[in-house]
């Protein structure tokens, strides 16, 4: 069941890409084509929920394995909290729960009878699979926002192929990233580590919108990598509505729980 954690968070553990940015002079005719893209980058995390509930059906593979899971998510984007909880897709049993409030963040396992309790700025590198975790990419992504690396430098590159797409390239000491915009509209992440090479990609694939705002109906995360591939289909989305979150003490704890504070 780890293995599709490691599918969730692979987004999310190459992206602690901290450093200045790489500072290049842009012509006036770059500078305007960059600032329109952002400008769209800032629009659709300005049309983000401020509150979401919904289900999750993951499928994805592993070095020729395949997975499947399920899922549901929540997050109230004012309070700073998300809730997300991973089941088992045929007894429909909870593998996996985490809960962040404010900058309190906690993990459990109830297969292990294992109970992390950190913050976000707490977290031990290797707390999942061996890699560390930039929460803040998560935060985002999982709130439907396009997540940016830290101290960027942004340029505009041509795609030759199809004049419908723009590439945006942010870049800074360690990462690159390259937003892919299609008619205007952003639709593919890639994230390259300068040292390792390593790739993340991601693909927005559909979005819900209901009153003003929206949010994924289908991510593709995908690393060469790792050899990994994985789909989560979001449904059942309920944007904007009062929710009734809960966090780690509402869950009824095994007494012999292994609880690990950082």
């Amino acid at each position: 069941m780890k293995e599709i954690i490691i599918l969730l968070f692979l987004p999310f553990l190459t992206l602690a890409c901290a450093g200045g940015a790489i500072q290049k002079p842009l012509t006036p005719g770059e500078k305007k084509t960059v600032a329109d893209l952002m400008t769209a980058v800032a629009e659709i995390n300005r049309r983000t929920p401020e509150t979401l509930s919904a289900n999750m059906e993951i499928t994805g593979a592993k070095s020729g394995k395949k997975y499947k899971s399920a899922g549901e998510i929540s997050f109230d984007a004012k309070a700073g909290r998300l809730n997300l909880v991973l089941f088992d897709f045929i007894f429909k049993a909870p593998y996996t729960m985490l809960f962040k409030t404010g900058d309190s963040l906690s993990l459990y396992y109830p297969l292990e009878k294992k109970l992390i309790l950190t913050t976000t700025q707490k977290i031990e590198p290797g707390f999942v699979a061996g890699l560390s975790v930039d929460i803040k990419t998560l935060v985002d992504l999982t709130s439907g926002k396009i997540p940016l690396i830290p101290d960027y430098r942004a340029r505009q590159m041509a795609d030759s192929v199809n004049p419908r797409r723009a590439l945006l390239l942010l870049e800074n000491r360690d990462c690159y990233e390259t937003i892919s915009f299609i008619d205007g509209r952003p639709d593919r992440i890639l994230f390259v580590r300068k040292e390792s090479k390593e790739k993340i990609e991601i693909y927005m694939k559909k979005y819900h919108s209901e009153g003003g705002v929206q949010y994924y109906r289908n991510l593709r995360i995908i690393s060469e990598t790792q050899s990994m591939d994985v789909e989560i289909a979001f449904t059942r989305i309920s944007m904007n509505k009062p929710l009734k979150m809960k966090t780690e003490k509402d869950i009824s704890l095994p007494r012999d729980v292994n609880i690990v504070k950082q």
